[in-house]
Protein backbone atom coordinates (compact mmCIF):
# COMPACT_ATOMS: atom_id res chain seq x y z
CA UNK A 1 0.00 0.00 0.00
CA UNK A 2 1.59 3.23 -1.09
CA UNK A 3 1.02 6.42 0.89
CA UNK A 4 -0.02 4.51 4.00
CA UNK A 5 1.39 7.34 6.12
CA UNK A 6 -1.04 9.84 4.59
CA UNK A 7 -3.94 7.45 5.13
CA UNK A 8 -2.99 6.89 8.76
CA UNK A 9 -2.71 10.63 9.39
CA UNK A 10 -6.07 11.37 7.80
CA UNK A 11 -7.79 8.57 9.74
CA UNK A 12 -6.34 9.69 13.05
CA UNK A 13 -7.14 13.34 12.27
CA UNK A 14 -10.77 12.44 11.58
CA UNK A 15 -11.00 10.67 14.91
CA UNK A 16 -9.40 13.59 16.75
CA UNK A 17 -11.71 16.11 15.04
CA UNK A 18 -14.71 13.96 15.95
CA UNK A 19 -13.59 13.74 19.59
CA UNK A 20 -12.96 17.47 19.78
CA UNK A 21 -16.37 18.16 18.32
CA UNK A 22 -18.04 16.01 20.97
CA UNK A 23 -16.11 17.63 23.79
CA UNK A 24 -17.01 21.15 22.70
CA UNK A 25 -20.65 20.54 21.73
CA UNK A 26 -21.99 17.93 24.16
CA UNK A 27 -23.76 20.58 26.23
CA UNK A 28 -25.86 21.53 23.17
CA UNK A 29 -27.17 18.01 22.49
CA UNK A 30 -30.25 18.55 24.64
CA UNK A 31 -31.33 21.42 22.39
CA UNK A 32 -32.08 18.90 19.64
CA UNK A 33 -34.93 17.51 21.79
CA UNK A 34 -36.47 20.92 22.40
CA UNK A 35 -39.92 21.51 21.04
CA UNK A 36 -40.67 23.96 18.28
CA UNK A 37 -38.16 25.70 16.11
CA UNK A 38 -35.34 25.41 18.65
CA UNK A 39 -35.07 21.65 18.10
CA UNK A 40 -35.13 22.00 14.33
CA UNK A 41 -32.52 24.74 14.36
CA UNK A 42 -30.27 22.65 16.62
CA UNK A 43 -30.61 19.61 14.33
CA UNK A 44 -29.92 21.77 11.29
CA UNK A 45 -26.85 23.32 12.96
CA UNK A 46 -25.40 19.94 13.91
CA UNK A 47 -26.13 18.60 10.43
CA UNK A 48 -24.49 21.62 8.84
CA UNK A 49 -21.34 21.26 10.95
CA UNK A 50 -20.97 17.55 10.18
CA UNK A 51 -21.73 18.08 6.50
CA UNK A 52 -18.99 20.70 6.22
CA UNK A 53 -16.46 18.57 8.08
CA UNK A 54 -17.19 15.55 5.89
CA UNK A 55 -16.95 17.69 2.77
CA UNK A 56 -13.71 19.44 3.72
CA UNK A 57 -11.77 16.39 4.82
CA UNK A 58 -12.84 14.22 1.90
CA UNK A 59 -12.23 16.95 -0.70
CA UNK A 60 -8.75 17.50 0.69
CA UNK A 61 -8.00 13.78 0.73
CA UNK A 62 -9.20 13.31 -2.85
CA UNK A 63 -6.91 16.14 -4.00
CA UNK A 64 -3.93 14.16 -2.77
CA UNK A 65 -4.94 10.58 -3.38
CA UNK A 66 -7.04 8.59 -5.82
CA UNK A 67 -8.29 5.77 -3.67
CA UNK A 68 -11.45 3.75 -3.39
CA UNK A 69 -14.33 5.59 -1.84
CA UNK A 70 -14.54 3.12 1.03
CA UNK A 71 -11.68 4.92 2.73
CA UNK A 72 -13.44 8.26 2.36
CA UNK A 73 -16.62 6.95 3.94
CA UNK A 74 -14.56 5.38 6.73
CA UNK A 75 -13.05 8.79 7.44
CA UNK A 76 -16.52 10.29 7.57
CA UNK A 77 -17.69 7.59 9.93
CA UNK A 78 -14.72 8.31 12.19
CA UNK A 79 -15.83 11.93 12.39
CA UNK A 80 -19.33 10.93 13.52
CA UNK A 81 -18.46 7.85 15.61
CA UNK A 82 -17.43 9.68 18.81
CA UNK A 83 -20.70 11.63 18.82
CA UNK A 84 -22.79 8.53 18.22
CA UNK A 85 -20.96 6.61 20.94
CA UNK A 86 -21.30 9.54 23.33
CA UNK A 87 -25.05 9.94 22.92
CA UNK A 88 -25.72 6.21 23.24
CA UNK A 89 -23.54 5.72 26.34
CA UNK A 90 -24.45 8.88 28.26
CA UNK A 91 -27.83 10.37 29.03
CA UNK A 92 -27.63 13.69 27.20
CA UNK A 93 -31.32 14.54 27.43
CA UNK A 94 -32.14 13.65 23.84
CA UNK A 95 -35.11 11.50 24.87
CA UNK A 96 -37.34 10.69 21.91
CA UNK A 97 -35.13 12.39 19.35
CA UNK A 98 -32.14 10.10 19.90
CA UNK A 99 -32.63 8.23 16.62
CA UNK A 100 -33.47 11.42 14.74
CA UNK A 101 -30.31 13.06 16.00
CA UNK A 102 -28.21 10.01 15.09
CA UNK A 103 -29.75 9.79 11.62
CA UNK A 104 -29.16 13.51 11.06
CA UNK A 105 -25.51 13.28 12.05
CA UNK A 106 -24.80 10.19 9.94
CA UNK A 107 -26.75 11.44 6.91
CA UNK A 108 -25.00 14.81 7.02
CA UNK A 109 -21.48 13.44 7.33
CA UNK A 110 -22.00 10.87 4.55
CA UNK A 111 -23.62 13.48 2.30
CA UNK A 112 -20.62 15.73 2.91
CA UNK A 113 -18.33 12.83 2.01
CA UNK A 114 -20.21 12.21 -1.23
CA UNK A 115 -19.96 15.81 -2.38
CA UNK A 116 -16.38 16.11 -1.08
CA UNK A 117 -15.33 13.12 -3.16
CA UNK A 118 -16.95 14.57 -6.27
CA UNK A 119 -15.45 18.03 -5.78
CA UNK A 120 -12.01 16.65 -4.94
CA UNK A 121 -11.93 14.57 -8.11
CA UNK A 122 -12.86 17.58 -10.23
CA UNK A 123 -10.24 19.80 -8.60
CA UNK A 124 -7.56 17.11 -8.99
CA UNK A 125 -8.40 16.66 -12.67
CA UNK A 126 -8.24 20.43 -13.25
CA UNK A 127 -4.92 20.65 -11.45
CA UNK A 128 -3.39 17.79 -13.44
CA UNK A 129 -4.71 19.18 -16.72
CA UNK A 130 -3.22 22.60 -16.02
CA UNK A 131 0.06 21.07 -14.87
CA UNK A 132 0.48 18.99 -18.02
CA UNK A 133 -0.49 21.90 -20.28
CA UNK A 134 2.14 24.14 -18.70
CA UNK A 135 4.90 21.55 -18.89
CA UNK A 136 4.05 20.06 -22.26
CA UNK A 137 6.10 22.27 -24.57
CA UNK A 138 9.03 23.03 -22.32
CA UNK A 139 12.22 21.12 -23.07
CA UNK A 140 15.43 21.60 -21.16
CA UNK A 141 18.22 23.30 -23.12
CA UNK A 142 20.39 20.19 -23.20
CA UNK A 143 17.61 18.23 -24.95
CA UNK A 144 17.04 20.79 -27.70
CA UNK A 145 18.72 20.32 -31.02
CA UNK A 146 21.65 22.66 -31.40
CA UNK A 147 20.91 23.76 -34.95
CA UNK A 148 17.57 25.31 -33.88
CA UNK A 149 19.46 28.19 -32.32
CA UNK A 150 21.30 29.06 -35.56
CA UNK A 151 20.03 31.82 -37.77
CA UNK A 152 18.87 31.06 -41.31
CA UNK A 153 21.19 33.70 -42.83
Amino acid sequence: MDHWQRILVYLSACLVVGLALVVFTHSFFELADATGSTGYIALFAFGFVYLNLGFAINRRFMLKSDRSHTLNYLMSFLIAAPTVLWIFTKDEGLGDSLLTFTATILFAVFLGAYFGIRRGRVKRADYLKKYFEENEDQLPDDLKRQHEDLSNN
